[in-house]
């Protein structure tokens, strides 16, 4: 005879006590199908997987209603805003004509729906002025703390006004990763015309970031960032940069930024690769690479530089000079602050683009091996020499007795450093 069960329905969670609830919906926080099957149970199951389920939140908005959808979501369920720690907004990352679209009055929304946000991550989004919803209402920005925000945004119709709305809802970021941000630059001829429309707008000045990767954009956009910066707080508290500069205005825009900071920058790490492509060989590049104004900056402890090699000279039997033109502008780079006291890390990253030479063969023949000694030497209290491959641990392995046999003073100083690239390595540019 089978016997009814005294505890039916959610009294029979009430068994479990939430301490035991708790860890075991802990250990399957990566298996979102039995989560949602968990959620079902009871309602005190279901407030535990919550915190799973939305802590880390992807929202697909559309170019024609954006992510008004999210935001009435968020709306009537408030209780799931409490758990969402990680968000991103992903729209059309290389069609900015196509872009969801985001006001400042929809993203301060979200922020209040969302009181524990760490990290928010824009990529493939406009930031564009209000529609008639927004009619009449105050913009009384409360910037908010990040420990990470990464930006691939905007559009070449964005308004200049509406996009610093979008940066004045940052406070105290921990790493801002700003890999591309555009807006229209049509009615902004020079640098004087913006400088002067920033200050009528009024820059961000809140913005405290103390780590900054600046991505590459071929509009004036990337340049024009750097000045944005120049008239925040970052200036008194970013300790690390990384920069991909795809011009001589953004390498000079980078350089009065890094001015700026002075000595409170310790990190540093750069790739200038798109800028030499197809650059005409000059005549000092020592006194170009001035302008990235490393000498200010009188407490840098680590600088990473980037090498992308081809086997086109080789091929091509090209003179020495276009044979080690790569490496003679990063050694150029590292001379402006030879004489560092503070230096104590130097990593160089070997990208190859060999269609026909082995990579060894490549790096070989494109290195200036003993002027790569002569500076590394300049820095007399370097305490790591890292080399870092990009390509993988078949090319690190192939490359790796060239590097003992061309470096084997500083092997034997154990200074040399010989890795992958992976994440304890990885540039701050590059991490997302």
């Amino acid at each position: 005879m089978r016997m009814p069960c005294k505890y039916s329905g959610a009294s029979c969670s009430s068994l479990f006590p939430p301490e035991l609830v708790d860890q075991t919906i802990d250990h399957l926080h990566g298996d979102k199908a039995t989560l949602k099957a968990c959620s079902l149970v009871s309602r005190q199951w279901l407030n535990s997987t919550r915190h799973h389920l939305f802590r880390s939140t992807v929202i697909v908005g559309d170019s024609r209603h954006g992510f008004t959808g999210f935001l009435q979501f968020l709306a009537t369920r408030p209780n799931i805003g409490l758990h969402i720690q990680e968000l991103r907004l992903q729209g059309e990352v290389n069609l900015s004509s196509g872009r969801p679209q985001i006001c400042k009055h929809e993203m301060d929304d979200l922020f209040t729906r969302m009181p524990k946000l760490q990290k928010l991550d824009l990529f493939g989004v406009r930031f564009g002025g209000c529609d008639g919803r927004c009619c009449g209402r105050p913009y009384c920005p409360k910037p908010r703390d990040f420990d990470q925000v990464t930006v691939v945004g905007g559009s070449d119709t964005d308004d200049f006004a509406d996009t610093l709305d979008i940066l004045r809802l940052f406070g105290d970021v921990l790493h801002f990763y700003v890999y591309e941000i555009t807006w229209r630059t049509s009615d902004m001829p020079n640098l004087g015309v913006f400088g002067r429309r920033l200050q009528e707008l009024g820059p961000p000045s809140q913005l405290q970031a103390h780590a900054l990767a600046i991505g590459h954009s071929y509009t004036p956009c990337s340049s024009l960032f750097c000045e944005i910066m120049r008239f925040t707080k970052s200036v008194n508290t970013l300790t690390a940069i990384g920069a991909e500069c795809a011009g001589w205005d953004h390498i000079e825009a980078t350089g009065e930024l890094m001015r700026d900071i002075g000595p409170s920058l310790l990190h540093f790490h750069l790739d200038v690769a798109l800028t030499l492509m197809g650059d005409e060989l000059p005549t000092d590049n020592q006194l170009r690479w001035r302008l990235l104004r490393l000498n200010t900056c009188p407490n840098l402890k680590s600088i990473s530089v980037l090498l992308l090699l081809d086997d086109q000279p080789l091929i091509e039997e090209s003179s020495e000079e276009e044979r080690l033109y790569t490496c003679t502008n990063i050694l150029d780079i590292l001379s402006t602050v030879q004489d560092s006291t503070s230096m104590r890390n130097v990593t160089i990253k070997f990208a190859f683009e060999a269609e026909e030479e082995p990579p060894s063969q490549v790096l070989e023949d494109s290195m200036d091996w003993a002027r790569l000694e002569e500076v590394l030497n300049g820095f007399a209290n370097l305490e790591t020499v890292k080399m870092v491959f990009t390509d993988g641990a078949d090319v690190l392995e192939e490359c790796t007795p060239l590097l003992l046999e061309k470096m084997h003073t500083f092997d034997e100083r154990g200074l040399l450093a010989i890795k992958v690239l992976n994440d304890e390595n990885l540039p701050i540019s590059a991490r997302v």
